[in-house]
């Protein structure tokens, strides 16, 4: 198994009960992607739009995609997907989808447009090429369809190829008639990582320069392990080259993974790095301290403070007992946004000079409709579960997945019919899969598998979005410091990016709001690498701007 976890400096520290479970190698598709690279590839897939033939726009009426349904001509919902195609192309719709993927839907579109990108992965042996399909939402008929060969693939490493389809190779699509669909392709090896696992394993390790140390921090109830966290340090030894620090909130379901973050952005301005691997999240687990695999970034209590102020704050005392500090900053992922602005409503910012927030979760709109859904469920949750027994109403769960078994079949899976880890059957996730393909992850520290909400934590993220809410609309501010939010058009997670820019206004009024177009949700983790130096690019410019570089 060492092919999805590291050896670094914490080996020592591992627990046998993090240990990923071994039926994972018994599927054969997934023993070839984990220990066979070299038989994949990767390609990117940037959707761009529909325009009619020769380019421009639409100026007629009836120009564009026009479906006839019964006696009348309307609108269509158009929406890509783009799937793999072969006799083996390593694609499992129902335990691996890894080699199809659907654009979303636009609603009454006549020249849909997407601009968005996409990672599928595929063997090489086994691939003939890539099929795109347009279809209508309303009723799936088949607006267009198009194939690219593996002979007209782009070869791995050698950057993007543009396409303009009509169609016509494929058959005669009338309502596509003087239309085309453009996209672009780029692919790269299996082999090839953004971040490797030796990256990975040089990183958290002691160099010539850089101390590379980890501290426990105990939670409030010295009995209950699962409320520690840990602080990741990474120290110049020489003090005076380390003048600044900052502390890296981790999202949920997250770990540290971002060596090239942490030293471009970080360590080479002088920055001395602490990440903060809040309860159950991260390295939580790798140090035993998660025994249940669905509570993952679980939070028992519903609130911060019993949680996670007092992590935060052993946190700040490390890093201030350190070093006499010019600058700290914070910085924030995610649920790590949340957590931290949570922390500033409650405590005050005299801990930190200003903030970095990388697509922070801030409202439960920016998820879309499951999370308003979970947000109006609450007052529902708290009357079907007796009050005295707190904790297990906060650790049932919300959105469990089907939790179908990876080892149906039995020919070509002799070792049983589901995948068990602590405790529970789970589902591998091909997202998670995706990622781990350019950013490699130890499996004992960020899930590998689906992993659903908590009450507990849903509970907290509904608190603190209620805080905020209310500040706002008090015309109170959180902070007066320099904060900068990044988002992105192209977030899978916080669908609504527009959401999270309209959210941080109420953070304070020295902010700077930043929309990437093709980053990821966490934008420091983009499909092309280009796209993390961009916003690397971005954050120093601001940095030096506002006296953090």
């Amino acid at each position: 198994m060492d092919a999805v976890k590291c050896k670094q400096a914490y080996e020592s520290e591992a627990t046998d009960v993090a240990e990923p479970p071994s039926q994972i190698m018994d599927i054969p598709v997934l023993n070839s992607f984990f220990n066979k690279p070299e038989e994949w590839d990767r390609v990117q897939v940037l959707m761009i739009g529909t325009r009619p033939k020769g380019g421009g726009i639409a100026t007629k009426t009836n120009e564009g995609i026009q479906c006839n349904r019964f006696l009348f001509t309307s609108k269509p919902d158009p929406y890509v997907t783009v799937e793999t195609d072969g006799p083996d192309t390593g694609n499992d719709p129902h335990h691996f989808p890894v080699g199809s993927y659907s654009f979303s839907t636009k609603k009454n579109a006549t020249l849909p447009s997407w601009d968005e990108s996409y990672i599928l992965l595929y063997k090489k042996d086994g691939t003939d090429g890539l099929k795109v399909t347009m279809c209508d939402g309303k009723d799936t008929n088949i607006i267009m369809r198009t194939t690219v060969s593996k002979e007209d693939l782009p070869k791995a490493g050698s950057g993007w190829k543009e396409y303009i389809r009509d169609g016509t190779d494929e058959g005669e699509y009338p309502n596509f008639d003087g239309l085309e669909l453009k996209f672009r392709l780029k692919v790269t090896a299996g082999t090839e990582k953004i971040v490797s696992k030796e990256d990975m394993e040089d990183f958290c390790k002691d160099s010539l320069t850089i101390k590379y140390t980890e501290k426990v921090l105990e939670g409030e109830d010295k009995e209950a392990p699962e409320d520690n966290g840990l602080l990741q340090c990474w120290q110049h030894r020489v003090k005076r080259r380390g003048s600044k620090a900052v502390l890296w909130f981790l999202g949920r379901n997250d770990c540290f993974m971002h060596p090239h973050v942490a030293k471009e952005l970080f360590l080479d301005q002088g920055y001395d790095v602490y990440v903060l691997n809040w309860s159950c999240v991260g390295m939580c687990r790798l140090r035993g301290w998660v025994s249940d695999a669905w509570m993952n970034s679980h939070n028992r209590y519903g609130c911060a403070t019993k949680l996670y102020n007092t992590l935060i704050h052993q946190a700040l005392d490390t890093i201030n007992s350190h070093n006499d500090y010019e600058k700290t900053l914070g910085y924030a992922h995610s649920t790590g946004g949340i957590i931290l602005i949570n922390y500033l409503i409650e405590e005050g910012d005299a801990g930190f000079d200003g903030f970095l927030f990388n697509s922070p979760l801030l409202d439960w709109d920016q998820v879309g409709l499951v999370g308003k859904a979970m947000e109006t469920m609450m007052p529902i949750l708290k009357y079907s579960y007796i009050k005295d027994r707190q904790s297990i109403y906060h650790s049932s769960m919300l959105g469990v997945s089907s939790l179908t078994a990876m080892l149906k079949d039995q020919e070509s899976s002799p070792s049983g019919d589901k995948v068990e880890y602590l405790e529970r059957e789970v589902d591998v996730s091909a997202w998670s899969m995706a990622l781990w393909s350019q950013y490699h992850f130890d499996f004992r520290a960020r899930p590998f598998y689906t992993c659903a909400m908590t009450v507990g934590f849903v509970d907290f993220v509904s608190k603190v979005d209620k805080r905020l809410q209310s500040l706002h609309r008090e015309k109170k501010h959180v902070t007066l410091k320099p904060v900068i939010c990044f988002a992105s058009k192209l977030d899978d997670t916080l669908t609504d990016y527009q959401v999270t820019l309209d959210r941080i206004d109420a953070i304070g009024p020295s902010r700077e709001e930043v929309q990437m177009r093709h980053n990821s949700h966490d934008i420091f983790l983009s499909h092309g690498e280009e796209d993390n130096v961009m916003a690397m690019d971005m954050a120093k410019v601001w940095m030096k701007h506002r006296g953090f570089a």
